[in-house]
């Protein structure tokens, strides 16, 4: 089954972005498909943007999202969940951008 994860973000520190990243992508003993997709809601803090352009260009199932402005978190998971809807996902979850996923 292909799991989508949807992660809004707004100028998270990019210490607890990674962390939350990796404990998805890196560190997971999950089997199968996980994609995640990060919703940036008009974040303004530079290292935070810089992390997931870094974050987007080094992992293969990560796709970053990026709207114009802060719109809100239920903007930013409807987005998430819309993107989600037209990949076809079999499942999708959330989690916050400064959350770890513990295997």
């Amino acid at each position: 089954p292909k799991v989508i994860v949807i992660m809004p973000v707004f100028n998270t520190s990019p210490h607890y972005l990674k962390e939350a990243i990796d404990s998805l992508m890196v560190n997971q003993t999950y089997k199968g498909t996980i994609i995640l997709v990060l919703i940036d809601d008009g974040s303004t803090n530079m290292r935070t943007i810089s992390t997931l352009t870094k974050q987007g260009s080094t992992l293969e199932k990560l796709i970053v999202y990026t709207l114009p402005e802060n719109r809100g978190l239920p903007e930013a998971l409807n987005t998430g969940m819309q993107i989600a809807f037209d990949m076809q996902a079999d499942f999708i979850a959330r989690m916050d951008s400064d959350d770890i996923s513990v295997t």
